[in-house]
């Protein structure tokens, strides 16, 4: 019963804390500006750094500031000695060269829904598993007493007695 508890409260925390994390409905624009961009800067093939772009050149498209020269200008140790080329058009993948930039984005509203139903839907879960023991008590004595009498029921029960003297 303890470590139930326990478990409630500590989703509950975090649920609380998704929950203050979206302050209300934003506009669009403060929209694709809350959901972070990031650009992924590899170079050699082989090492990669991914680098928040906090101030983009044009906020509206985010994108156009993770570029293969952006990487470059960060001066990450991992590009030391790498070289910027000219992609050839005809047969461009965008993989040319020593440095290759990818943009993305994270933390996006469909991924902060679906975990706060997640968890809403594990709190349920977890009331229920808890008050499922005594329902059965309190809807026999809802039909006994009514509705006074479930008050009295659950007024009395373990967790709201005080075990100090």
């Amino acid at each position: 019963m303890t470590k139930t508890l326990v478990l409630l409260v500590s989703t509950g925390l975090l649920l609380a804390q998704v929950i203050s994390a979206q302050d209300g409905a934003p506009s669009p624009t403060l929209a694709k500006r809350r959901a972070m961009y990031m650009c992924k800067c590899t170079c050699f093939s082989t090492n990669s750094t991914v680098i928040p772009l906090f101030a983009p050149i044009d906020p509206d498209k985010p994108c156009l500031t993770c570029s293969r020269k952006f990487c470059l200008d960060q001066g990450l140790e991992i590009c030391k000695g790498a070289k910027l080329e000219t992609p050839d058009h005809d047969t461009g993948t965008g993989y040319e060269g020593d440095v290759w930039a990818r943009c993305f984005q994270r933390g996006s509203y469909k991924d902060q829904t679906v975990v706060s139903f997640y968890i809403l839907a594990i709190l349920g879960l977890l009331a229920y598993a808890l008050v499922r023991s005594r329902l059965s008590g309190w809807m026999q004595t809802y039909r006994e007493e009514g509705p006074a009498g479930v008050y009295r029921a659950v007024a009395k029960a373990p967790w709201t007695t005080s075990t100090r003297s």
